[in-house]
């Protein structure tokens, strides 16, 4: 950091042209503030490494009412917050940021007609956590129970009309399986792959190292994060189907991955079409089915 002979002036004014890139929605409790100083950091290294790749400094980060901290260590200290989308393209740059760590952690809402016996329930889900359980040859490694992965049973109250079953289940999980190298491909976090570290390229900035890929390995991680973010909705089904047996599926979405190769959900929920999008609140309290509007921004990219 120090060889980039930066001043102090001047590292301010780069963390103020940051930060008015910042667009919060956010409550203003304390996890809201930490969020925003930190990204201020993550975008700053961001516009730095665009301006050494000749282009314009524009990353920006719009946040939901719930940004907060991360419960990602190594993400959180490359200077990216939580709850809200990150951009620095237009989906098509062949640029990619591997430092926010894309999981494909989401969330399936099934519905069920009949609540199941608590009885009954513990037992299976102790089988399934045991079993030997593979998605086209990879041993899955479950991961509920960890960090703030779950099953939840709810009681459905219908506001709106829906034909909606009258009790639904709520499973929160990514993986864990394809972080790394894995048969499939290189894997989706920097530091746990050893293909990505010769890969990327590391850019040096007066707030710390980015690591980024570019040109066709670029493309070569989009195709495989396709790959997890379907390897995930999967999973979470084949926990479902294991537990529950007959349900009906409400919801599958991903919260934490990407929409194209410039821009990630970070905890947030992001809609193209009508649908239906769970939300969570804490445990002991009720959590939500909302329907998400068609956005009029702009149509993301999924090429």
């Amino acid at each position: 950091m120090d060889n980039l002979n930066v001043s102090k002036e001047d590292k301010a004014e780069l963390l103020k042209r940051a930060k008015r890139h910042i667009f919060s929605l956010g409550v203003g409790d304390i996890g809201s503030a930490l969020c925003r100083v930190n990204m201020k950091y993550g975008l700053a290294k961001i516009h730095w490494m665009q301006e050494e790749l000749g282009m314009e400094p524009n990353a920006t980060f719009i946040s939901g009412p719930d940004e907060t901290i991360s419960r990602n260590t190594q993400r959180w200290q490359g200077g990216i917050g939580y709850g809200g989308k990150l951009s620095w393209g237009e989906g098509n740059e062949k640029l990619f940021v591997l430092d926010v760590m894309p999981n494909t952690c989401g969330m399936l809402v099934g519905g069920l007609n009949k609540l199941p016996r608590y009885e009954d329930l513990i037992p299976r889900i102790h089988d399934v956590l045991n079993k030997n359980i593979e998605i086209d040859g990879i041993p899955i490694e479950w991961d509920f129970g960890k960090g703030n992965h779950f099953i939840d049973l709810f009681r459905v109250r219908r506001l709106d009309g829906s034909n909606l079953p009258p009790y639904a289940f709520l499973i929160h999980s990514g993986n864990q399986e394809l972080k790394g190298d894995n048969p499939k491909g290189s894997g989706l976090y920097y530091h746990k792959s050893k293909q990505l570290r010769e890969t990327a390229k590391t850019i040096s900035t007066p707030f710390g190292d980015l690591h980024v890929l570019l040109d066709k390995e670029v493309e070569s991680y989009w195709k495989f994060y396709l790959y997890a973010e379907l390897f995930s909705k999967r999973r979470r089904l084949v926990a479902a189907k294991e537990i529950f047996d007959d349900f009906v599926e409400i919801a599958n979405v991903t919260h934490q991955g990407l929409l194209n190769k410039n821009e990630v959900l970070l905890g947030i929920n992001y809609s193209l079409e009508e649908s239906l999008l769970p939300i969570g609140t804490k445990a002991g309290l009720p959590s939500f089915l909302v329907k998400g509007k068609k956005t009029c921004l702009k149509k993301t990219l999924r090429t």
